[in-house]
């Protein structure tokens, strides 16, 4: 499942038709650095994840939950599939795709 990407925001939809949403933002703070030469500005830079999910009031802590277990899966897919690669490979004894499943999980977090 792919994000769909527009300017600042991505989403995609899940086999149960939850929609995740990832926006990222930037902007100024409006503080400027003291006593520097080139006079550096203060920028944020911001991301807001969010996933949407049907419930009714009794249903709703329910939901909520499983929708969170979605969103986690989302964010982290791309880890957890390599740990699952590290680990079969630890189980096999094959210490080189080990250490390359570690090394590009590195890749994912650290970009």
């Amino acid at each position: 499942m792919e994000l769909h990407a527009r300017k600042g925001h991505m989403k995609r939809d899940d086999e149960f038709g939850r929609e995740s949403v990832l926006e990222i933002s930037d902007g100024r703070t409006g503080e400027v650095k003291p006593y520097s030469l080139d006079a550096n500005e203060e920028w944020f830079l911001e991301a807001k994840v969010s996933i949407t999910f049907w419930a009714n009031r009794a249903q709703y802590s329910h939901a909520r939950e499983i929708a969170e277990r979605a969103l986690k899966a989302r964010l982290y897919e791309g880890v957890l599939m390599e740990l699952h690669n590290a680990r079969l490979a630890v189980s096999n004894g094959d210490r080189r795709e080990a250490y390359a499943a570690l090394d590009r999980m590195h890749r994912i977090v650290d970009g």
